[in-house]
């Protein structure tokens, strides 16, 4: 049972809309920010160089994690297609395929 007597149409269309919302102040409170201006020379300068560091940072981190998902792939790949629980040989393509999407 829902709180306060509710339908569950009720409280479905009350999480629909409120996040409805919570988007609408989101798209505000970044026009506003976008609006604002920058700063001087030296915070645009050190703000440059932390968006150049960030930046680097998450290529390093994104190549890092594809060698690993590589590695995960191809192991699951091989260990259900050799020894599948199932029986069907399939299983190590599905698997993989699963870890992937997932």
């Amino acid at each position: 049972s829902f709180p306060c007597n509710s339908t569950a149409l009720q409280a479905v269309s009350l999480g629909i809309a409120a996040g409805g919302m919570a988007l609408l102040f989101a798209v505000y409170l970044t026009s506003k920010l976008k609006a604002a201006p920058r700063g001087n020379d030296l915070m645009n300068k050190i703000s440059d160089q932390i968006k150049s560091g960030a930046r680097a940072f998450l290529i390093t981190e994104y190549q890092h994690l594809a060698v690993f998902i590589v590695a995960a792939f191809s192991v699951l790949v091989v260990l259900y297609t050799v020894d599948p629980p199932s029986g069907n040989r399939t299983d190590g393509i599905r698997y993989g395929g699963c870890f992937l999407v997932g």
